[in-house]
């Protein structure tokens, strides 16, 4: 008991919302449900255990890491899932009205990409990448005060995504929605909003 007691004063305490008991935060790989994507893995971030079975993670900077992940996603090397075009399309902004808009299309073939009910093709999948980024572009320029700041970071994503390559090199064919691992820690400092209109909220 003595041991467990000890064990506990290295551990972060908060109160747990649902029982009112004493949560203990640790650091910990987490898998991201949350933003949507069954296969995002947060590398050393605070998570909070309550004995009630409530498990809190402390995700910093949401907006951040948001896009850091959808670039990741828009890297991927076959064809987009379900779950990422929706990821994407939330993050970038956009309604699954907006972006049939923007790509010509109906509003019922977004939603079947994104059930999965029906498999979206590689130049459709080039449309929804490329209408996605923009947006995302878009909003990163109008974040912040500095626009120097702005033009660089901006300069410095796509030269780090090289999307015409990715592109070029899609792969005609499914395998589900790729891993992603990212530690939040890299990411303190860097200034990228997402618009207010977004969808993408925690689930």
């Amino acid at each position: 008991m003595d041991g467990k007691k000890v064990a506990k004063r290295h551990f972060i305490e908060r109160k747990c919302y649902d029982c009112g008991k004493t949560m203990y935060g640790r650091r910990e790989n987490y898998t991201y449900n949350e933003c949507g994507l069954r296969s995002v893995i947060l590398l050393n971030i605070l998570v909070f255990h309550c004995e009630c079975g409530a498990i809190v993670p402390e995700i910093p900077s949401p907006a951040v890491l948001h896009v850091s992940i959808a670039m990741k996603v828009l890297q991927k090397k076959t064809l987009l899932s379900g779950e990422e075009i929706r990821f994407l399309r939330k993050v970038a902004g956009y309604s699954g009205m907006d972006l049939s808009k923007v790509i010509g299309m109906q509003n019922t073939t977004i939603s079947h990409w994104e059930t999965d009910s029906k498999p979206i093709g590689k130049d459709s999948d080039r449309l929804v990448r490329l209408a996605c980024f923009a947006r995302i572009v878009e909003n990163m320029a109008g974040s912040g005060s500095g626009l120097m700041e702005n033009i660089s970071r901006l300069a410095q994503v796509t030269r780090e995504l090289n999307l015409t390559a990715v592109l070029e090199h899609i792969e005609d064919r499914s395998e589900g929605s790729q891993s992603v691992k990212i530690n939040p820690d890299v990411l303190a400092g860097l200034d990228i909003s997402i618009p207010s209109g977004s969808e993408l909220v925690l689930q």
